[in-house]
């Protein structure tokens, strides 16, 4: 089955990982070894049959970018119906911390590339992951939330990800 595919014959690592209220199954896949189908990354981030996660996060080491001087790491995202997707952050700053605690990618500050472009990671060996997103854009949209003890009013930000777009909502009381 497809466990097997991720290891007979190639020196692989899948396992499941979670972090922010996110999981992930992350395959190490340095050597670009690995072809995961659209249909075989849905079955295996199904809940009910697979290992069961939000996305799979392939994570292959390439040649460096115009803008790096060595070998960079690639992020390549799939989220869990296999569909491929730019990046996600929680998923990348998991993946920075996998990499840094095995050896992989020394601490400190270091790239990773996304179908959106690369992207900055802050590593310390201990205490929080930061990545650069990017540029924040306000989008210019009113929004409004409401619950059962209040309304709030807030604004339309993106950072330019798809999953990543977020509203600051301020309180109406």
């Amino acid at each position: 089955g497809i466990r097997d595919k991720l290891v007979t014959g190639v020196q692989t690592c899948a396992l499941p990982i979670y972090g922010t209220h996110n999981d992930f199954v992350l395959v190490f896949d340095p050597d670009d070894k690995v072809s995961i189908s659209s249909a075989e990354t849905a079955r295996i981030c199904n809940r009910q049959t697979g290992i069961g996660s939000d996305g799979l996060i392939r994570m292959v080491k390439r040649n460096g970018t115009s803008n790096s001087t060595g070998p960079i790491w690639f992020m390549d995202y799939r989220n869990a119906d296999g569909s491929l997707a730019e990046m996600c952050g929680n998923g990348i700053r998991l993946m920075a911390k996998y990499l840094v605690e095995r050896g992989h990618q020394p601490e400190g500050i270091f790239p990773i590339d996304t179908r959106d472009g690369v992207k900055h990671m802050r590593v310390p060996n201990d205490g929080d992951i930061t990545v650069n997103m990017g540029q924040v854009v306000d989008e210019g949209d009113d929004v409004t939330a409401g619950t059962k003890t209040g309304l709030w009013k807030g604004f339309h930000i993106s950072t330019g990800n798809p999953d990543r777009n977020s509203t600051r909502l301020n309180s109406s009381h």
